[in-house]
């Protein structure tokens, strides 16, 4: 009846229903499995990508020094939203910089979603920005980290958010619009990215 019980809860309640399970007698522990564990199926071990998981590790690694980097722009009033920036991953420049290059080449259609930035690019070794006119010497803004473990030793990349070099696309609001369309029904055109304009010119 607690079996019952507690698997019925476990939907809904999966926080109370852990707790419960830790006081349950022995011998109920040692015959049933977990609640929370009969909620779903094994995973078959051929559905398991060692690899994929090691990338993701790294990736998301990045992603964190990204949103790092991000927030002190953010607490420096330079930016509002991440959509404004776009972020250069600096990899080392050794013996490794085929391996992690070559990780970051296999997503590299998806690291603009991913890090959810107007723009992700990778440099090898040391990047050296060369600020625009009048842009505010602030930019960039850095931070180090480790791509594997947390041995200071190992191979350490860096990333530097910096702002977007496009303009705000007024249809999707991504800050990746640099072609200026002219609608039949406006005064004035509106800039929009390429994936939005092949969007519109297709509807038209």
């Amino acid at each position: 009846m607690l079996n019952h019980f507690l698997g019925v809860l476990a939907v809904i309640t999966p926080l109370l229903v852990e707790e419960t399970w830790r006081h349950v007698p022995a011998a109920i522990a040692a015959r049933d499995e977990r609640p929370l564990h009969r909620l779903y199926p094994t995973v078959p071990s051929e559905w398991r990508n060692s690899e994929l998981e090691s990338d993701l590790d790294v990736l998301l690694r990045t992603k964190y020094a990204v949103h790092l980097a991000q927030e002190q722009a953010r607490l420096e009033k330079m930016m509002a939203r991440p959509r404004e920036s776009r972020v250069v991953i600096a990899l080392p420049d050794n013996d490794s910089r085929d391996k992690w290059s070559d990780l970051f080449e296999r997503y590299v259609e998806d690291l603009d979603d991913f890090f959810i930035v107007a723009n992700a690019k990778v440099h090898l070794g040391e990047y050296l920005y060369e600020p625009s006119l009048g842009e505010d010497l602030r930019w960039p803004y850095q931070v180090e980290f480790p791509l594997v473990g947390l041995d200071p030793e190992q191979d350490n990349a860096t990333v530097y958010v910096l702002p977007s070099k496009a303009s705000k696309c007024e249809r999707c609001w991504n800050y990746t619009a640099d072609v200026l369309h002219e609608f039949p029904d406006e005064e004035q055109p509106s800039w929009l990215c390429h994936r939005c304009l092949d969007i519109v010119g297709s509807s038209s």
